[in-house]
């Protein structure tokens, strides 16, 4: 074949996957590797890829990390990025490496035309390896895809920046890594977000613009994520509305990761081949990230954050919460590896609400047991003591009663110490005057009591729990004025406090309650509140 020569020398006006390069009497093709999958749909990236192709021509030389959360679109950006200006380059090359860098690489060794004695071991194949890629004509272009495991990248990084000849890429979770230039990939922006949503959406209607904006704030900007959704969406609403942007954000409220309609659809995100990937969105979100990578110590400081609200954390409260002197070590591996985000002008972590989503489904069974130290510290800070609730601590505790709140919205367990924390942010909402918010949790404190009491009736522990369940709901209602519904919780009280008092006699709280309870009875019977005489009690 002819090949033309552009003035960079590079061939032009042919098929890239054509052209074979002479090297003595080697023929090395200029694909290197079969090129990667190209998306039809590519949007708000273009000035990001010029920021990179002139770093690369023009930066250090070193491997460039393009670093971001799963599911952000680093694997595109670099495919977008081999496609734009494969004609730049002499070879190229892209290699998953989620599996271990190693084994990738040889790969390379049939384009290259080298082979290796059976005894060889991989390290020596390596080094020989090495020695042909720095021999090809320069520039050439090698992309590492899923370069997330840092012990693995540790081992090689070295090798690769000093293939002076080669511009290479490394998508990847990592915050940073040694021997490498950074490029951080953020989430698209809400307007170029929507743009994206409706070219996988054929049937977006303008009247859905904010609960588009809802859901893209649910999923924390997540590129895939929002795909995935759109193009579920199209599969179900092709002929008649079956599956509205209203019930998608109904079912986000719940879990990202239980839909009530879901049918496979087509990605490219890991897909093997030349093929797109054919799965139901949950099965590829889930496979974003594998917690079975994680120590014990960075799963539950992972579940501590996928309960508490999708925003930044101080670390001054992180260390107050989570109680731990190791935690600062898991944290510090989990925000290396990219499943935490570190700010660094405000010391705070956050994790998206993805990676939340994940954590949660596949932690459900273990959620309580790794967050019930950080339930003690709550129950702690709300506990409704003069010291916690006085004027100027109020700050303070209004904060842990948002992460609290947080945390009963994904731990509702039939378990004492969760009973106490709703009763602890009830008695809060109560202090600072939201009455139907201390309706809510008290509510709630009651339901969970209930079930307590019924599992072992005879646990005086949980029967002083409902009554003061009891207490807390005839107190609200009366304040809002329900004196008939206040009656009907004040007389349960009573009824509880009267059994305890029997089994207990010489038990001081015991009677206090029991004499609380027949005041406040007989506080309606006189009517301080305009309860009517009518009114039949006890």
């Amino acid at each position: 074949m002819k090949i033309e020569q552009g003035e960079k020398g590079f061939a032009v006006g042919v098929n890239k996957g054509d052209i074979h390069i002479h090297y003595g009497n080697k023929k090395i093709p200029a694909y290197l590797t079969t090129p990667p999958l190209n998306t039809n749909i590519f949007e708000g990236r273009e000035k990001a890829l010029q920021e990179v192709h002139d770093k690369l021509f023009g930066g250090s030389g070193l491997p460039i990390l393009i670093k971001g959360q799963g599911g952000m679109g680093k694997t595109t950006f670099a495919a977008k990025y081999w496609l734009k200006y494969e004609r730049e380059y002499t070879h190229l090359g892209v290699l998953y490496v989620g599996n271990g860098i190693a084994d990738e690489l040889l790969r390379l060794a049939p384009a290259l035309q080298i082979s290796f004695p059976n005894e060889m071991p991989d390290e020596q194949r390596l080094e020989v390896l090495f020695t042909h890629i720095t021999a090809l004509n320069k520039p050439c272009l090698l992309i590492l895809d899923n370069a997330d495991d840092a012990e693995d990248l540790g081992k090689y990084v070295v090798a690769l920046s000093r293939c002076l000849n080669f511009h290479i890429l490394l998508t990847s979770r990592l915050e940073k890594f040694t021997n490498t230039d950074t490029y951080p990939l953020s989430a698209l922006d809400e307007k170029t977000a929507l743009k994206v949503f409706k070219q996988n959406y054929d049937y977006y209607e303008p009247a859905d613009e904010t609960l588009f904006y809802e859901i893209f704030e649910a999923v924390g900007g997540n590129t895939l994520v929002m795909e995935l959704l759109a193009k579920n969406l199209n599969n179900f609403n092709r002929n008649r509305l079956n599956y509205s942007l209203q019930a998608l954000h109904e079912d986000l409220k719940k879990s990202l990761l239980d839909l009530s309609k879901s049918q496979e659809v087509d990605t490219a995100y890991q897909a093997k081949g030349t093929g797109l990937r054919h799965e139901k969105p949950e099965v590829i979100i889930l496979a974003m990230y594998d917690l079975s990578e994680l120590s014990e110590a960075e799963i539950a400081l992972l579940s501590a954050f996928a309960v508490l609200p999708p925003e930044s954390i101080a670390f001054a409260s992180l260390e107050t919460l989570l109680n731990s002197e190791t935690f600062e070590d898991s944290l510090e591996k989990l925000t290396k590896e990219g499943w935490i985000e570190f700010e660094k002008n405000t010391k705070s972590y956050r994790v998206s609400p993805v990676v939340q989503g994940i954590t949660r489904y596949k932690n459900q069974e273990r959620l309580f047991g790794d967050c019930e130290k950080m339930i003690d510290v709550l129950c702690n800070k709300l506990d409704p003591t003069e010291e916690n609730y006085r004027k100027e601590n109020y700050q303070s505790a209004t904060l842990y009663s948002h992460y609290a709140q947080s945390v009963t919205k994904y731990i509702a367990n039939i378990h004492l110490k969760v009973t106490i924390l709703f009763n602890h942010i009830g008695r809060l909402e109560e202090i600072m005057g939201n009455l139907s918010k201390a309706l809510e949790f008290f509510e709630k404190y009651r339901e969970i009591s209930e079930q307590l009491s019924g599992l072992e009736p005879s646990n005086v522990e949980f029967s002083r729990e409902l009554a003061a369940s009891y207490s807390n709901l005839g107190r609200i209602y009366h304040i809002q004025g329900n004196l008939k519904k206040a009656l009907e919780f004040y007389k349960k009280d009573l009824e509880i406090c009267e059994s305890l008092s029997l089994i207990e006699p010489s038990n001081v709280d015991f009677s206090r309650g029991l004499g609380g309870g027949v005041l406040q009875i007989r506080g309606y019977l006189l009517c301080p509140r305009g309860l009517e005489p009518s009114l039949s009690v006890l």
